[in-house]
């Protein structure tokens, strides 16, 4: 799996709001970081941030950090695959490589 940078902070902040809701105790929350952190390559190629900004604005996304998945996909010429069907339909016809998850299924 590869990921921008931006995974681990939002990864950490999944965790952390499962951990004040009580749906994970702190310790459960820890080794979850730290095995998708060890199962995540994170890439930064050039011209990730423009890109994703680029398509940000292209697309009218409401913030850039889910542009940053789709320009890493693009750039690295891979599947991008989420569970975020609302960006799936923004960019689907012009990015086919972003699939939504519940096709898999």
């Amino acid at each position: 799996m590869l990921s921008p940078p931006i995974f681990r902070s939002e990864i950490t902040n999944v965790l952390h709001r499962k951990v004040r809701r009580g749906d994970l105790e702190r310790s459960e929350a820890v080794e979850g970081l730290e095995q998708l952190m060890s199962a995540v390559a994170i890439d930064d190629p050039p011209g990730l941030y423009r890109r994703a900004l680029d398509l940000a604005v292209a697309f009218r996304l409401g913030a850039v950090y889910d542009s940053l998945y789709v320009a890493l996909a693009e750039l690295e010429g891979c599947e991008m695959w989420t569970a975020d069907r609302r960006l799936v339909n923004a960019v689907h016809r012009d990015f086919p490589h972003v699939r939504w998850v519940g096709e898999a299924a």
